[in-house]
């Protein structure tokens, strides 16, 4: 296993993410929060997420995929 991926609804809900984890001292990984094109399944969607490892080093991802 690489990681565990949490689905969010909305990139707000990523970005609210993002908050939680600044207020609690933990870093994002990997240059994230961030789009991925890449990863996005056709141009009218994104693929947006932040990488975190919790304190026993699990690797998550709280992604958004869906319209831009």
């Amino acid at each position: 296993m690489n990681h565990i991926a949490i689905s969010a609804e909305s990139v707000a809900d990523v970005d609210s993410t993002v908050i939680y984890l600044q207020d609690r001292g933990v870093t994002t990984l990997f240059e994230t929060p961030r789009h991925r094109p890449e990863f996005a399944q056709d141009p009218a969607a994104t693929y947006y997420q932040v990488m975190f490892e919790s304190p026993d080093r699990i690797l998550f991802e709280v992604v958004y995929t869906g319209p831009k």
